[in-house]
């Protein structure tokens, strides 16, 4: 907290309002509902009790920098046990223990005596099922993971599987479950007054409520885009969207297109926004770093989750505290808005379809189901109604007449910093015309500039590069990407010397797109990225950002290339 409040402040604040600013800073839940009497007396009991001491967490990546360069044996011993203590690993299975140390040792599995100064005392011959002894670090014998008999391991995971109930039994248990009703104006009105609001994480919650997605994919990976021609499956066409990024698809990254309670382009619209954020954009950077050091997708969510999804988590908390809990005694937050969100599109979309067909198309939207889009046109399914899908479906709204709603997303031109610019030029403009009248170039080019951050942009493939490399329009990060390409060959093709490797770095600052977006670019067209960087000798890899091997400043090169091939300067 910046600047301590008073108890003072809060029994002279000038209205409800002052003090729910307040609530958020101490973190009150459900400050919106309740009395401003009840909230004065919350917020100085809050502001009596001692702040909260930070917890120093440190990352898998920041324990291997610390740790790896230890070389006493003693020492080393100490952190992992420590790591195992602060881990909770004692009472864990085998196969757990491993699970929760497996960021830490994908780290330590690359180092060997061969890579790394470290002495060979802290390294052990290991052998694992009988396979030849190879050199691992002595992290996996202080932590216990050497120890571990796979093989009995193993047998104890299928013991305990066999031991669950069936999956028709899982199923049969969730067709039993009593409906969970809900009250759908209610929901749509909290969902609507989220969708409007300049608090990001408020805004992020409204998404999942609309979209039925998981908070990584509204967050980080998602990549979403609209579709000029849906599949027969999707009723509404104006409602549906296409996504890359499925959660939970453990490295796989299938796409499928679900439909939405809002228009797409509204929903576009709320994402542009939320990502835009500067404090959304701060994770979606740590992302990237995590990932740039080699972090795993999933252990670099699940690094920024912890923040990153309690915020979520108390937003859907404070707003959403009037749905039934997903079951006795738990309520598991962001899930409990699949499951209404499931439902109220369901009831939508099929209406009078068969329960089958009902329930398989909550498991399309759910990411349960996969289509698989084939030539011609047609789709199949690839997956089953799982009890997962069975047990969102319990959710009943309290009316089955769903509204397709419109103009839910609310843009306030006037307020934007496009629309003020605009008026400045406007009235410079008028100014010129009235005293300048030999200034038509310099009117010109202010029209122009207007003309630009009017709403109604041309089709990304229709701008120029000047247009192009200041918009933000959907598409408009390939597009660059597409154009940078080619300006960064044809700047290699004819230079002879000093040439630019075109690394995720690079293209990075060339086009302002962010580094997942650039990586998978390159993944889409690795074939085209391969045979350049083959072409010219050059190291994918080599981070010349400020100096390459041919020792001249790259940020020239960046120049010439922005200049002469990419024509970001005008004449």
């Amino acid at each position: 907290m910046t600047t301590a409040i008073t108890e003072t402040d809060i029994r002279t604040a000038a209205n409800k309002k002052v003090l729910q600013d307040y609530a958020k800073t101490y973190k009150i839940k459900n400050y919106s509902r309740i009395s401003r009497q009840e909230l004065e007396d919350e917020l100085i009991k809050a502001v009596k009790q001692p702040p909260p001491q930070e917890i120093n967490k440190e990352t898998p990546q920041e324990f291997f920098n610390r740790v790896s360069k230890i070389t006493d044996e003693n020492e080393l011993q100490t952190e992992c046990e420590q790591l195992l203590e602060k881990l909770g690993t004692e009472n864990l299975a085998p196969k757990s223990k491993s699970n929760k140390l497996r960021p830490y040792a994908r780290l330590f599995l690359k180092l060997t005596p061969s890579s790394c100064d470290l002495p060979k005392k802290l390294f052990f011959p290991y052998s694992f099922k009988g396979k030849s002894p190879i050199d691992r670090h002595k992290f996996f014998k202080f932590t216990g993971l050497s120890d571990i008999d796979w093989d009995k391991a193993d047998e104890e995971v299928r013991a305990r599987k066999s031991n669950k109930s069936k999956s028709k039994d899982e199923l049969a248990d969730a067709l039993k479950e009593e409906s969970k009703v809900f009250p759908l104006d209610r929901y749509i009105a909290t969902a609507t007054q989220l969708l409007n609001s300049n608090d990001p994480w408020e805004l992020g919650v409204g998404l999942i409520a609309v979209s039925a997605r998981r908070p990584f994919e509204i967050v980080i990976n998602g990549n979403f885009q609209s579709v000029d021609n849906p599949p027969q499956y999707i009723i509404y066409k104006e409602y549906a969207i296409k996504l890359d990024g499925l959660g939970k698809k453990r490295g796989k990254n299938p796409t499928t297109i679900v439909p939405l309670l809002i228009p797409t382009n509204e929903f576009l619209q709320a994402l542009n926004k939320f990502r835009n954020n500067e404090e959304v954009q701060k994770f979606n950077r740590a992302f990237d770093n995590l990932i740039d050091v080699g972090t795993h997708e999933s252990d670099a969510w699940k690094t920024l989750e912890n923040t990153v999804g309690g915020k979520l988590r108390t937003v859907t908390e404070e707003y959403f505290g009037f749905l039934p809990k997903i079951n006795d005694g738990e309520n598991r937050k962001n899930i409990l808005l699949r499951a209404c969100t499931l439902k109220i599109l369901t009831l939508r979309d099929v209406p009078k379809g068969t329960y089958k067909a009902r329930i398989q198309y909550a498991g399309v939207i759910a990411g349960h189901i996969i289509p698989i889009f084939k030539e011609g046109g047609s789709v199949s399914f690839n997956g089953e109604v799982s009890a997962s899908t069975l047990n969102y479906d319990d959710y009943e709204p309290d009316k089955t007449d769903i509204p397709l709603l419109e103009n839910i997303v609310k843009i306030e031109i006037k307020e934007t910093e496009d629309m003020a610019k605009i008026a400045e030029l406007n009235a410079k403009i008028a100014e010129l015309e009235k005293q300048l009248a030999d200034k038509d170039a310099e009117i010109q080019t202010l029209k122009e500039k207007i003309e630009y951050r009017k709403l109604d942009l041309p089709e990304v493939g229709e701008m120029d590069n000047q247009m192009l490399f200041r918009s933000r329009k959907i598409g408009s990060g390939e597009e660059k990407l597409n154009r940078t390409w080619e300006a960064i060959t044809a700047y290699n093709d004819n230079t002879p010397e000093y040439k630019l490797s075109p690394t995720n770095p690079i293209l990075r600052q060339l086009t302002g797109v962010n580094g997942q977006a650039v990586k998978k670019w390159i993944q889409k067209h690795e074939v085209m990225y391969t045979d350049h960087v083959k072409k010219h000798n050059l190291d994918p890899y080599y981070n010349n950002r400020y100096r390459n091997r041919s020792d001249i400043n790259v940020e020239m090169i960046l120049e010439t290339i922005e200049k002469e091939y990419l024509k970001l300067y005008g004449e």
